[in-house]
C-alpha cells in the first residue's frame, strides 16, 4: 500500500509562526541593542580618556616637569591637548576622542596639571568628568582624578 508519507519539509503555517516569533523577538531586542552599543561607546571613550590622563601623569613623572591636560571648550572628549610648558605632547582635534559623536562630556574644570611627583598641582585639586549618551537611556561613566594623581572610573546614571 503506497500511503501518504509525511513530507520532510515545513508547512506554510509552521513557517509563518516561526517568522512571527522571530519578528517579535527582534522588535524587543532592537532598543536593548542600541543601548548596548551606546554603553560600549561610552566605555571606550572613558577608557581612552583615562589612558590620556595616565599618559600625562606618566610624562610628568618621567620628564620631571609639570604636564597639563586641557580642554579648549570644557568638553573633555572634544579638542584636547597634553603639554608641558615648552612643548605639546599630544593633541586631539575637534573630532575628539574615539569619534565621540553621540556622547557628551562635562568636567569640573577645563584643565588639570600633573606635578613632577604625579600628583595634581595648580588650581585644580581634583577633577571629575562625566560621560553620558546624548540620547537614549544608557548609563554613563564618571572619571575621577584625585589630588594624589590616582584615576578611577565608575558607572553613573544619566538623565536624557
Amino acid at each position: 500500500m503506497s500511503g501518504n508519507k509525511p513530507s520532510p519539509g515545513f508547512t506554510l503555517v509552521e513557517l509563518m509562526v516561526t517568522i512571527a516569533v522571530l519578528a517579535i523577538l527582534a522588535t524587543l531586542a532592537t532598543p536593548l541593542f542600541g543601548d548596548l552599543i551606546q554603553k560600549n561607546r561610552i566605555d571606550a571613550i572613558g577608557g581612552e580618556l583615562t589612558h590620556l590622563l595616565q599618559y600625562a601623569r606618566g610624562e610628568a613623572i618621567t620628564r620631571g616637569s609639570a604636564v597639563t591636560v586641557s580642554s579648549s571648550d570644557g568638553n573633555w572628549i572634544g579638542a584636547l591637548s597634553v603639554a608641558t610648558s615648552s612643548e605639546t605632547l599630544r593633541r586631539y582635534g575637534s573630532e575628539g576622542i574615539n569619534g565621540s559623536s553621540g556622547v557628551s562630556a562635562s568636567g569640573t574644570s577645563t584643565s588639570v596639571t600633573f606635578a613632577p611627583s604625579g600628583t595634581l598641582s595648580g588650581k585644580t585639586t581634583s577633577l571629575t568628568v562625566t560621560l553620558c549618551p546624548s540620547s537614549g537611556t544608557a548609563s554613563g561613566r564618571t572619571l575621577h582624578v584625585y589630588g594624589s594623581g590616582q584615576i578611577s572610573s565608575s558607572s553613573t546614571a544619566c538623565s536624557s
